[in-house]
């Protein structure tokens, strides 16, 4: 069941890369990557007491509608957190409305707010809980096409093995807009 899973998700990471890189010449359209350094803000019951681990990463796709709202989607990697009871690390995809506060020429606020749901790995079982993500970052464009981002993020995930848990990360990435 586990890599029926891992299947289905690649998949459909790989569908939405394909669509995004289908409608290269559709104006609108990004993709991007980050990474950074996942925080597990609170424990996950009988496996882990919370903190951080290895480096977690994010590939999304998305479409900017106008300078102000665009909407995006993706796979994350919380990466791997561990301790002395054991080890745990969560897997899944978003989807984010994400608002624009172009600054100055290049420069850009922004912030996210969206549904994520994640499949966690321990080292005493699996679960899998929705989540609620929110974020905010600084955005530079180094030409119209490519933009480094620079963002923190939570995402409070409601049922973890019978517990909300939250993970905060703050990350760099680089965005292409075709």
């Amino acid at each position: 069941m586990r890599n029926q899973g891992r299947a289905i998700k690649a998949l459909l990471g790989a569908g939405l890369l394909a669509g995004a890189l289908g409608a290269a010449q559709a104006e609108g359209f990004y993709i991007g990557g980050n990474i950074g350094q996942p925080n597990y803000r609170a424990n996950i019951t009988g496996v882990i007491d919370g903190g951080s681990g290895d480096a977690g990463y994010e590939l999304y796709g998305g479409y900017q509608f106008n300078p102000y709202f665009g909407l995006e989607g993706g796979y994350y990697d919380l990466g791997k957190v561990s301790d002395a009871s054991g080890h745990a690390n969560g897997r899944g995809f978003h989807f984010d409305a994400v608002g624009t506060f172009p600054l100055t020429s290049g420069w850009a606020l922004y912030g996210l707010a969206g549904y994520s749901q994640a499949e966690f790995e321990t080292s005493t079982g699996d679960d899998s809980s929705p989540g609620f993500k929110v974020g905010a970052g600084v955005q530079y464009d180094f030409t119209k096409q490519m933009a480094m981002r620079l963002q923190y993020q939570r995402t409070r995930f409601t049922d973890v093995f019978n517990d909300k848990l939250s993970v905060d990360q703050a990350s760099l990435g680089l965005k292409y807009a075709f």
